[in-house]
């Protein structure tokens, strides 16, 4: 994905775990006959159609077509995530936990769109996808991927532009970022990235950020960092067997977001 945002705070929730994804096993049901569609290999497993493979069963007509169509190793590398469907599943699913109810999901670092696209399909309410990334050639991947709303999309580097094109509204109900890797909300880059981010939610709205450097030493300091800025996190989850921890922040003043850009603007002096 493009990259993303992170006096003091504490977690304010306990940590909790995801469980383990449940995983299916194919099995070759008794079949007189074969088409030639059935000779199709799932496009997660490689198994054929005719095992009966249920890797997408959960997933409509239209996220299969979308996959096997484009190819789920496209779609994955354009979405800056070098590893398999199931992974995917396991380190983004759990973001579609946080949106508890309907409304606007701005990723920020949208990438190709395949995150929004993927939330679509495991959150419970229906959400409506913006996306923004600093990369034009994939914002054009995610207006095809949404091409009812291309609208939604827009290149827009964050890091430089503190607010959005007006093509786009002012403020989300929930706003996804994932931190970069080399993200240190210590420097004033990062400060005023973050307070950019932070910006972009509703009053009531709720900003969730995915941390996802390969050392969870780094994961954590990073979320230390944002409570030594003040602000809580309501939720953090720990994705087992893996580095990967997703947060929800508590609500965020614009006095906090103004604190953080004047800490930003004194330590480049």
């Amino acid at each position: 994905m493009g990259r993303g945002l992170q006096t003091p705070l504490s977690l304010r929730a306990p940590t909790l775990s995801v469980g383990a994804r449940q995983s299916y096993q194919c099995v070759i049901p008794m079949k007189t006959m074969i088409t030639e569609t059935d000779k199709l290999s799932c496009p997660i497993c490689s198994m054929p159609q005719a095992a009966g493979c249920e890797c997408l069963r959960e997933y409509s007509d239209e996220f299969q077509h979308l996959i096997t169509s484009r190819g789920i190793s496209s779609l994955l590398q354009d979405s800056y995530f070098e590893s398999s469907f199931t992974a995917w599943e396991s380190a983004r699913k759990p973001i579609a936990d946080f949106i508890d109810r309907e409304g606007s999901v701005l990723d920020v670092g949208c990438a190709n769109g395949f995150l929004l696209r993927s939330i679509q399909e495991w959150a419970k309410v229906k959400i409506v996808p913006y996306g923004i990334d600093s990369n034009t050639r994939l914002v054009e991947e995610a207006k095809a991927l949404f091409p009812n709303q291309p609208e939604h999309f827009e290149a827009v580097d964050i890091t430089e532009k503190p607010k959005l094109p007006q093509t786009l509204p002012d403020s989300f109900d929930f706003v996804y970022w994932n931190v970069w890797d080399d993200t240190d909300f210590r420097t004033p880059e990062s400060l005023m990235t973050l307070s950019s981010v932070l910006d972009l939610v509703k009053e009531d709205g709720e900003v969730i950020l995915g941390f996802y450097h390969e050392d969870n030493v780094a994961n954590q300091e990073k979320i230390k960092q944002i409570q030594n800025l003040g602000i809580s996190f309501e939720q953090v989850v720990e994705i087992p067997q893996s580095s990967v921890v997703i947060g929800s922040l508590g609500k965020i003043s614009k006095a906090t977001i103004g604190a953080i850009r004047q800490l930003a603007r004194m330590q480049r002096k």
